[in-house]
């Protein structure tokens, strides 16, 4: 795994991430693939906990990253002990500024993964104040990447602050509830009236939105 720095825009950034001999630019998202959940064609990167056979840029991850984010600190520092220890490519870290610095401390991994980012970012303030601490800590050759919480409303604004990768979590729930995302909110199919965008998927069913499936539902919240 090698990601450099393309281009700069204030604390945003355009990186290339190579994975695999693939080259995959950032901000991107990763697209969750599974048994239930297969990633769409377009998806330049997946995320799995299983062996993938995709020809495509693969991350795998066999931790769990999502634990409370009140756990103690002494709780979190014992799993620091665990980590640094396995030294692997990626690091899942709690959103506690508490643990920013011993977490920093001769830490050779690229990948950074805030393991409760949905809890803390319900808190922007503290969301704000962790994610800038960090990115001051670890420095700007290291990658963020922030599960669960990703979608058509925040991109741009995480993207500014130094976020370089999202997951497709949040529109694989949307679409599971017959919703679509976008820039402005999410909608239920029922409360659509004319076509949300001219992507094939919504051509298609131009005269029918309430016939999409689940796919079609992903693929017009990912696009």
């Amino acid at each position: 795994m090698f990601f450099k720095i393309k281009r700069r825009d204030g604390p945003a950034r355009i990186g290339e991430l190579l994975v695999n001999k693939s080259k995959i630019i950032t901000p991107n998202i990763l697209f969750v693939n599974s048994k239930r959940f297969k990633a769409p064609d377009f998806a330049d990167i997946l995320i799995t906990n299983n062996d993938s056979k995709k020809v495509k840029a693969t991350l795998k991850i066999s931790d769990y990253f999502v634990y409370l984010k009140d756990l103690s600190k002494e709780f979190n520092l014992s799993e620091i002990k665990i980590q640094k220890k396995e030294k692997n490519n990626y690091y899942v870290l709690p959103g506690n500024k508490d643990v920013i610095d011993k977490i920093s401390k001769d830490n050779s991994a690229s990948f950074f993964i805030i393991a409760n980012a949905f809890q803390l970012f319900q808190q922007p303030k503290k969301f704000v104040d962790f994610i800038v601490t960090l990115r001051e800590k670890i420095g700007y050759q290291k990658i963020i990447y922030l599960p669960s919480i990703g979608n058509p409303n925040n991109f741009a604004l995480l993207s500014y602050m130094c976020v370089d990768f999202f997951d497709s979590l949040q529109a694989i729930v949307a679409a599971r509830n017959n919703m679509l995302l976008f820039q402005k909110g999410q909608n239920y199919i029922e409360e659509i009236n004319e076509l949300p965008c001219s992507c094939p998927s919504c051509i298609k069913f131009k005269d029918e939105l309430d016939d999409m499936d689940f796919v079609q539902f992903l693929i017009i919240t990912t696009m």
